[in-house]
């Protein structure tokens, strides 16, 4: 009922006055249903049709008197033209009502998927890390169009109640104890179905826990089919999927089993019920025969709605645990909101951040998990030069990453702080810093598009020199100009169709594109050969003086231009100076060059 409640709650708020006009119609449309089968046969009696006496049924015998003083003798043209209009009357509203129900949907599904896709950009970076992205992108498709499906059911459901309940009134002015009869019975049966409903629920949320593990397998898979096929893994990972389809193909046949089973039950339970309620007329009630036939009628018409709401009921409290888990998501990354993403004055944060001085990180100390005492960084105290190249090295683990994200405003210093223009890093603030910075990550960000789209999308308004002037800069204009449509061609998921290389290149002149004061290259180098190496740290050497550089270095070969080289080891920093006077001296930057020196000679060797 909970959930029940925060659903039609969030369906009121998105739809507003439309649910109403949408609840009317459903109770126009069921009283002029239950009119025209009033009318039916009370006109089929005027004109001689029907010979039961009505004249003591109520309210039968007011439309007949009402009928007998028409200024016009009735006749079998006039009947039926009147009751085919009644009947194309309800069917326009009912088209209408379709209409009216299927766009209160689209815009309840439109306004989640809008709700929680801007909850999940307005998060903070330290929300992602210890989520699966997968399950994002299962969130915003399937249990998306699983909520949209039963939102489908429970306006259906507010249809049919309503309809129920006026089918129900007409029924009591015909004969009140015949109807309380059924609805005595109904409400035993609809007490019996309840564990048909929880059973849904059940199922509803097995559905919610597979098709997540389903979807994020499968996305895994998918990214590392190269590596799947070279270790020869298909085997391993087809019996998975297999596995994965048996469990999704049963959970789907168990729902479908119990909603066939309340069906059948409700429609034995129809059969049986009229049989007990002609016998009980007859024997008990001596109901009048005519008055009996218009309640069979309108409770044949009446019963198979009854089985409607217990399907709609099913259909809806399946839904019900997607419904949570999105809901839960949005409420998770409303707590780690970083920015008011849709304030009305987004000026501030589009004007362009000048960086007047060093960047400053003040005795910055970070941990993940703020319940152990495992801290990633700890009193770090550095200064990242105006316009000069400063490099970041160390071992795997050291906490050169988490520096970097630190310093970007990704992450907030649980001690400490990080300092720009001398004022500390806020929520005010680091939007507009983070326009000012160009990050290039160790593996390329790219759409599968052309190469002019995935260049524009940092700076869409740049002319057609502007795209010639960065690529030419960082020495990919070449590759681009042999490409078959050059600036227009496809490079595939990811920039599959290039080479790493290739891919670097391109990165690199989409951060130049955007004009940055501050480039960060995370280990932009380590997955290249040696000319594209080379290649890319021209390009970087001939920034310098332009712009603030900070790189994570993987390979101690490409700092050699730096202008300062920071070392870190188990989140501190043990060293920290230029970098030949480092390298020359005995210590920790040199013991690492030596090390990979040896290493570069023996694989030669």
């Amino acid at each position: 009922m909970r959930n029940l409640i925060i659903y039609l709650k969030k369906l009121k708020e998105v739809t507003g006055s439309k649910i109403y006009l949408n609840i009317f119609l459903s109770i126009f449309i069921s009283t002029i249903e239950g009119i025209s089968i009033y009318l039916l046969v009370p006109m089929l009696a005027v004109i001689g049709l029907l010979e039961a006496s009505i004249s003591n049924v109520f309210p039968l015998n007011i439309l007949v008197e009402g009928l007998e003083q028409l200024p016009f003798t009735l006749n079998l043209p006039f009947i039926l033209v009147l009751y085919f209009m009644l009947i194309t009357g309800q069917a326009l509203l009912q088209r209408y009502q379709t209409v009216l129900n299927t766009e209160i949907q689209q815009n309840y599904i439109r306004h989640l998927r809008v709700e929680t896709y801007e909850s999940l950009l307005k998060a903070k970076w330290e929300y992602y890390l210890n989520k699966r992205k997968s399950d994002f992108n299962y969130i915003l498709t399937t249990e998306i169009s699983r909520v949209g499906v039963g939102t489908h059911g429970i306006i259906q459901l507010i249809g049919i109640v309503f309809f129920t309940l006026v089918q129900v009134a007409l029924a009591l002015l015909l004969s009140p104890s015949l109807t309380l009869v059924v609805i005595v019975c109904g409400g035993a049966i609809a007490f019996y179905m309840r564990k048909f409903v929880k059973g849904s629920k059940l199922l509803g949320k097995e559905t919610t826990d597979l098709m997540s593990n389903y979807f994020g397998g499968i996305t895994e898979q998918l990214n590392g089919m190269k590596d799947m096929k070279s270790n020869r893994l298909e085997s391993s990972f087809n019996r998975w999927f297999q596995n994965m389809s048996n469990q999704i193909h049963q959970n789907i046949m168990n729902l479908v089993k119990l909603n066939s089973k309340s069906a059948f039950l409700y429609r034995v339970a129809a059969g049986l019920l009229i049989i007990f309620f002609v016998y009980i007329s007859y024997s008990f009630l001596k109901i009048q025969p005519e008055k009996l036939m218009l309640v069979i009628l309108i409770f044949s018409r009446l019963w198979p709605k009854f089985s409607s709401i217990q399907s709609s009921l099913e259909q809806t409290v399946s839904m019900f645990p997607a419904l949570s888990h999105l809901l839960q998501v949005q409420k998770e990354s409303s707590k780690e909101q970083e920015w008011n993403f849709l304030q009305q004055d987004e000026e501030p944060y589009n004007k362009t951040f000048i960086l007047e001085s060093a960047i400053e990180c003040k005795n910055v100390s970070y941990r993940y998990n703020q319940s152990q005492n495992n801290w990633a960084l700890e009193n770090i105290h550095i200064q990242f030069p105006k316009n000069k190249t400063t490099a970041i090295v160390g071992s795997s683990g050291a906490g050169k990453t988490t520096l970097i994200d630190l310093v970007m405003g990704l992450l907030k210093p649980e001690k400490g702080e990080v300092l720009v223009n001398r004022e500390p890093i806020t929520e005010e603030n680091v939007l507009r810093y983070r326009n000012s910075i160009s990050y290039v990550a160790q593996e390329p960000f790219l759409f599968h598009s052309s190469i002019r789209e995935n260049l524009q999308m940092v700076a869409p308004n740049s002319s057609e020199s502007d795209l010639w002037e960065a690529l030419t800069f960082a020495a990919a204009d070449t590759f681009v100009r042999k490409m078959p449509k050059g600036l227009d061609t496809i490079i595939g998921d990811r920039g599959i169709r290039l080479s790493g290389g290739e891919r670097q290149r391109l990165i690199l002149a989409r951060a130049i594109l955007r004009k940055p004061s501050i480039l960060v290259l995370d280990e932009a180098t380590s997955a290249l050969d040696s000319e594209n190496e080379r290649k890319i740290q021209q390009a970087i050497d001939a920034l310098k003086g332009t712009m603030t550089i900070i790189v994570i270095a993987h390979r101690l070969s490409t700092i050699r231009n730096a202008d300062k080289v920071v070392v870190l080891d188990d989140g501190k920093v043990i060293q920290e100076g230029e970098y030949r006077a480092l390298s020359e001296a005995k210590g920790p930057l040199r013991r690492m060059l030596t090390t990979q020196e040896l290493a570069s000679n023996q694989t030669l060797a």
